[in-house]
């Protein structure tokens, strides 16, 4: 059921940095589609990685985070291989 589960999710939050961000213009990539965010993700990621849940809740939600984290940094590094590519930090 769990890789089921993950699949369903990873699926479904590759889309959340265009939630974020809708691509309504060609330079709609700003911080949520930099490569800033993306080393901020990482390292957020790690701590989830490390943390040791307690109880079986807080082992769904250390895994919720774990995919959504991954699903979002897949959806960074499609967009890094496209001409337009990712910005250092967006615009302010």
């Amino acid at each position: 059921m769990k890789p089921f589960v993950g699949a369903v999710l990873s699926a479904s939050l590759t889309k959340l940095p265009d939630v974020l961000e809708p691509a309504i213009h060609p330079n709609h990539r700003q911080f949520f589609h930099s490569v800033a965010f993306a080393g901020l993700l990482g390292l957020v990621a790690h701590k989830i990685y490390r943390w040791e849940p307690k109880n079986k809740d807080d082992e769904t939600v250390r895994f919720v985070l774990l995919v959504g984290a991954a699903a979002y940094a897949i959806h960074l590094l499609l967009d890094a291989s496209t001409p337009k590519c990712l910005p250092l930090f967006g615009t302010f």
